[in-house]
């Protein structure tokens, strides 16, 4: 009867959840925060509700690590790869290989130092913060993308940023936890064979799962759409898991090459309402699973209790900020030479660099030991709250002055 009272509790949460998430979609199409904010928001205040008061009967909605890295993160790329436009990436390429390699290097020193200085921690943990935190989440910018006539190469421009992004993150913390936690001594030309490594075997795996995947859907000819949308939870997943744990290369980079291939090939060889129906599929899956992964962010920042200086919350968010301008404005000077970017482009850029869950996830994934674990997560669910609660109103504010 326990399990039966359990499982009904699970369902019920769910569905309240998922009915909170809808009301919240529909009441917050006017406002300035997009509604992803609004769900963290609520998030927030769920949390915050649980711990200062007798709620204990209330369901324990736990941020999990391993289930944003390999069950959230795959699907959500997945979805996201399936709009890149490949001909207009190619024109951004050097803007993009830009921003999400050499840019979130540099985030990673930007951040990371600041943050070692005030924590009074040494260097190797400071960086080790700042390479969890390179991760930029382009969610709620693209909510309010959708608002205004947006050029289709700047939109390529900042999805392709991010996605790529996530994956020069996600290597790059391995590198630096790898060393900070086990102690092994660094070594520049190691840590950049193991970059190759992670990202050199990342793209032909994905790109052979993704054609894989094309070739078992064609030889079972069938038209049902049931069939190419669980292919590609499929192969969304499984690329992800074999790459990043057995493996040990770049998940992002795998599924999203896996995403391009499949995606590519689909629309070819499938008629226009079938097109029409999978992208509805997994803009819903998108949609959905963002609203669960931002909520359940919200609970896990209203719950932690925060006890980290003030100085270091501080030096946290203008080191973010700071990081982020000389990425983007250095860039866009470097860029000059060869395809310039537009002025405006650079400031929505700018503006554009939320952090998101993973970067919370990358620091859950730190052991429960380390003894500063507590800081770093107290930063990250500050930074993460100030970029989603007041950039998209400075981005909007933005666009609408400049009449897109």
């Amino acid at each position: 009867m326990k399990d039966i009272s359990s499982f009904l509790q699970l369902i019920i949460t769910f569905c309240i959840l998922l009915s909170l998430f809808t009301c919240i979609k529909h009441y917050a199409r006017g406002s300035r925060l997009p509604s992803e904010a609004w769900i963290l928001l609520a998030g927030i205040a769920y949390g915050l509700t649980k711990r200062m008061g007798e709620f204990e009967a209330w369901p324990q909605l736990i941020l999990n690590a391993d289930s944003i890295l390999f069950f959230f993160l795959p699907l959500l790329i997945f979805a996201s790869g399936r709009h890149l436009n490949l001909r207009i990436m190619r024109s951004r390429s050097d803007a993009i290989f830009l921003f999400a390699i050499p840019g979130v290097i540099l985030t990673t020193f930007l951040i990371g130092i600041p943050v070692a200085l005030t924590l009074d921690i040494p260097l190797g943990h400071g960086l080790l913060f700042g390479a969890a935190i390179g991760a930029t989440d382009p969610i709620a910018i693209g909510a309010i993308f959708k608002q205004f006539s947006i050029p289709e190469e700047l939109n390529m421009l900042v999805e392709g940023e991010s996605l790529f992004n996530d994956g020069t993150t996600v290597v790059l913390f391995s590198l630096i936890s790898a060393i900070v936690l086990s102690g092994s001594p660094f070594s520049l030309g190691n840590a950049f064979l193991s970059f190759l490594y992670s990202v050199g075997v990342a793209i032909p795996m994905g790109l052979s799962a993704g054609w894989l995947g094309v070739k078992v859907l064609a030889s079972w000819r069938e038209d049902n759409m049931f069939f190419t949308a669980s292919m590609g939870l499929i192969v969304a997943l499984l690329v992800f898991a074999i790459g990043e744990h057995f493996l040990h290369i770049s998940g992002v980079i795998a599924v999203l090459m896996a995403a391009i291939v499949m995606n590519n090939s689909i629309r070819k060889q499938e008629d226009d309402e079938k097109t029409t129906l999978l992208n509805s599929f997994w803009d819903y899956m998108s949609e959905v699973l963002n609203g669960f992964m931002f909520f359940m962010l919200g609970v896990a920042t209203g719950l932690h209790e925060f006890d980290t200086p003030f100085l270091a919350l501080i030096a946290g968010v203008i080191a973010m900020l700071t990081a982020r301008a000389i990425v983007i404005y250095g860039g866009g000077m470097l860029l000059r030479f060869r395809m310039p970017l537009p002025s405006l482009w650079q400031h929505i850029l700018m503006l554009g660099g939320l952090r998101g869950a993973v970067s919370a996830a990358l620091i859950l994934l730190i052991p429960n030991d380390y003894p500063h674990r507590d800081d770093f997560l107290c930063l990250a669910f500050l930074l993460i709250v100030f970029s989603l609660i007041f950039q998209p109103p400075a981005m909007q504010q933005l666009l609408e002055r400049n009449k897109m």
